[in-house]
Order: C-alpha cells, then structure tokens, then sequence
C-alpha cells in the first residue's frame, strides 16, 4: 500500500469519526435541550399552581376571619376609626375570674393581636385580697407549662399587668401576646381539667376554665393562624359597623 494510499484512508478515518461526534453531540444537545425546555415549563407550571394555591389559602383565610369578627363582639370608635373585638359580651372588667380576648383593627386595616386577657377578682370582705401574680401554670390532662412574665414590678404594674381596687373588690388582670404563652393555650385547648394557677410572691389562686372560655380560646388560636397567613391586613370595609 502506497504512502498516498495510506494518508487517505486514515483521513478517511478521522473524518468518519468526527463527523460521528458531531452528529452525536448535535442529538445530546438536541436532548438536553428538550429536557431543560420540558424542565422549565414543569418549573412553571408548578410555580403558576403554587401561586393559585397560595391566593386561594388567602382569600379563604380573609373569608374565615370575616366571618369571626363580624360575629364578635366590638365597638367602633368614629374618631380614631378602629374597632375593638372583644369576646366577653361584657367590655368592661366584671366582678368575677374570667379568660377572654381582645384584638384591634386600625384604620388601615392592619389586625393587632388578638391578646389573652386573664382576670382575677376577690371581694372586700376575703381578708387576703392581693395575689399580685406574675407567675402563671397552666394545667390540663395535656401537660404543665410555667411561664413567668417580663416587667412586672412587685406583681402589681407593668409588662402588660394592671390591678384596680374598687367598692365591689380587688382586681388584678393583664393582656398577653399569644406567642408568650403559645404552649399555655396548647395545654388548655387539648387537654380536659383546664386550670391557670395565678401564683404571687406568697400566695396563690388556681381557676378552672369554662367550656365556653375555652372555646373562646380555641378561637383567638385560630384568628391568630389566620391573621399570619394574610399578613394581619384586612378591609375595613368588610367589617361590620
């Protein structure tokens, strides 16, 4: 076989090869196009549906928190433009032991709270009136959770505490966040023999809820879970007045 011979017929070769990878790097490419192209609109077609997903979860949640005010009770103050909801079918402080929540809606719509308030009351006439609590147990069949509150001054004032003495007995009440005794409210709504233990410096009062206060409860949870999904932003306009 001559030189000439030899050259061509491993030109041949080399020529057969690349064109062989040319036409299996063209079809890989061709491939791992289609399957990216494929990928992205699988991308967005989920990001479409999450979308959709996330806009109804809201629009359902705005629904049920309609729903929940507009049968609460509330006053509406015509100067600052914002409601007050409050559960008790009293606003003012009763001369009893009472649980309840408040929340607030400004004019901008934005919801605040709602806040547990816990109250204790005991008449004149019981020679050891004050408690002066800082420290609250609850306990139910679910469990225990101690929580002590921050910037109580001697159980009197402060860090959301307040106590009152008037001619019907001596009060003492306070408004907490739900996230400070998140675990609290737990053990109340799931477990039966719901009790907040009230405790002072040197005494203390146990308070066993009603059904109907835990109820109550079981309600400010849910405002609170909804509240979080809308971002607390209402329409004022769909409140009541």
């Amino acid at each position: 076989m001559n030189k000439r011979v030899l050259v061509t017929a491993i030109l041949g070769v080399i020529m057969a090869i690349l064109v062989g990878y040319v036409i299996t790097d063209y079809h890989q490419n061709t491939s791992n196009q289609a399957a990216y192209a494929a990928s992205e609109e699988a991308r967005k077609a989920q990001e479409e549906k999450d979308k959709e997903a996330e806009l109804t979860k809201k629009a359902d949640a705005e629904k049920e928190i309609y729903t929940i005010l507009n049968n609460t009770n509330f006053e509406y103050d015509q100067v600052d433009r914002e409601y007050k909801f409050y559960s008790s079918s009293q606003r003012a402080i009763q001369p009893s032991n009472a649980v309840s929540w408040v929340a607030f809606v400004d004019s901008s719509g934005h919801l605040v709270g709602p806040f547990i308030k816990l109250v204790t009351f005991a008449p004149l006439d019981i020679s050891t009136n004050w408690i002066f609590w800082d420290k609250l147990t609850f306990s139910s069949s679910a469990g225990k959770y101690d929580y002590t509150m921050r910037g109580v001054i001697a159980g009197q004032s402060g860090g959301g505490k307040n106590i009152r003495l008037d001619d019907s007995g001596a009060y003492e009440y306070a408004l907490l966040t739900i996230p400070e005794i998140d675990e609290g409210m737990r053990i109340l709504t799931q477990g039966s023999n719901p009790i907040i233990r009230y405790r002072g410096s040197q005494y203390y009062k146990d308070y066993t809820l009603s059904s109907e206060e835990i109820e109550q409860l079981k309600t400010a949870l849910t405002l609170y879970k909804l509240g979080d999904i809308v971002d607390n932003t209402l329409d004022v306009n769909k409140l009541s007045k």
